[in-house]
């Protein structure tokens, strides 16, 4: 192949002050559009990157620039970034849907699926319901079942107004993270997670108060990969120990000193261990 070809397969991810403009929408039922930023090799397998409660694609921005094996696509959930924002339905199972469904309207067969929290979840039961739309999955900071953190989250939207302030406690509370990270990166998405409407806020945090996809994680066939930092606050290691009950043949890593949002802590090393991964 010819360099000029090689270079035209490749598209660059877009930089934090073009994230937005670089987004692309696509329907994939009568009710629902997602957003999505795309980048990497075209003419490679897909990759679908899932983000979590209360974030969007940018989530991943960090660790764009180090990857370009694949056809990755971010996605903005329902009810977050740029995407649909219906009254209802913000289940992990309807999340998991629109991405079955986003696969299918590009076009796609199946491809690998890579969630972080929420998008985890999400990832996770598409895995199981619809396995033959999943090549590799790979679940960073998750869990079967959601903890106290939820509760906290509930009362706090109780007593919310919104939209939400982003200089208000709550926000504060919820986007805080340990120094060192990109804050080109950071503020912007405070102010995307302070802009995401009530419907979708509280209908995620009803849906995480019933979750339990215990019984359906066995029936994921993908190869998976479960990735841990110890210093997580919210998916603890209880929470691991039951995944690998539950996915006896995943591979766990776990990383000494990192915390719930590991790829913004260190987006170099993560990017590598994926990229790894995806490419076996």
């Amino acid at each position: 192949m010819r360099t000029e070809e090689v270079s035209a397969a490749i598209i660059a991810p877009p930089s934090q002050e073009e994230w937005v403009a670089a987004k692309k929408c696509v329907r994939i039922n009568e009710q629902i559009q997602l957003a999505y930023v795309e980048w990497g090799n075209t003419e490679a397998e897909p990759a679908i990157l899932v983000h979590g409660y209360s974030d969007n694609s940018r989530a991943y921005s960090t660790i764009a620039p180090h990857l370009s094996d694949k056809h990755y696509h971010a996605v903005d959930l329902r009810g977050h970034g740029n995407s649909s924002k219906p009254e209802s339905r913000y289940h992990a199972s309807d999340f998991a849907e629109d991405i079955g469904d986003f696969i299918k309207a590009m076009g796609y067969q199946k491809a690998c699926v890579v969630g972080h929290s929420l998008g985890s979840i999400t990832a996770g039961v598409l895995a199981s319901v619809h396995p033959e739309c999943v090549s590799r999955l790979v679940l960073i900071s998750s869990t079967l079942r959601t903890g106290p953190f939820v509760d906290w989250v509930e009362a706090e939207l109780s007593k919310a107004r919104f939209p939400l302030d982003v200089n208000g406690e709550f926000i504060k509370a919820w986007a805080a993270n340990p120094g060192g990270m990109d804050e080109a990166m950071l503020a912007p998405l405070r102010h995307e997670e302070a802009a995401m409407p009530e419907c979708a806020w509280r209908g995620i945090a009803r849906g995480l108060q019933t979750l339990d996809w215990t019984q359906a994680a066995r029936h994921i066939t993908a190869p998976t990969l479960i990735m841990w930092g110890d210093k997580d606050e919210l998916m603890l290691e209880s929470d691991q120990e039951a995944l690998r009950r539950a996915l006896p043949s995943a591979k766990f890593v776990r990383y000494d000193g990192l915390g719930h949002s590991m790829y913004w802590e260190e987006p170099e090393r993560i990017s590598r261990d994926l990229t790894a991964f995806l490419a076996q």
